[in-house]
């Protein structure tokens, strides 16, 4: 499989398998889910034993990890973390094109 197609793969399996739907991702302010991505995918990095010693350390849990804590749960796999991220930014982004067009729906109306 291609990084795109873990990726959608993780995506669906967090719609399907625990219900982070549009709805449920819309509840969060701005941003949140990119925070959760780039924990995802800084602790993918950090994974990789070739970049450890040549990157000032960040905690993904406690710098980035917007959620409580217990619900982030990356595993031994790198690319499944990425996959994670990928996903999780993939909502966020949605999340945005959502927002920016009921804003443009709202604003056509307006003005009618």
């Amino acid at each position: 499989m291609t990084g795109i197609e873990l990726i959608a793969q993780e995506r669906r399996s967090q719609v399907l398998d625990h219900g982070y739907t549009d709805v449920h991702d819309d509840q969060y302010a701005k941003g949140l889910l990119a925070f959760g991505g780039a924990a995802y995918a800084t602790y993918a990095a950090l994974q990789m034993p070739s970049h450890r010693a040549n990157v000032t350390p960040v905690d993904p849990i406690n710098d980035l990890w917007p959620f409580a804590i217990s619900s982030f749960k990356p595993g031994d796999d790198e690319l499944k973390n990425l996959a994670k991220a990928g996903a999780m930014i993939a909502a966020e982004m949605d999340k945005i094109i959502r927002e920016r067009k009921a804003s443009a729906e709202a604003d056509a109306v307006k003005d009618g």
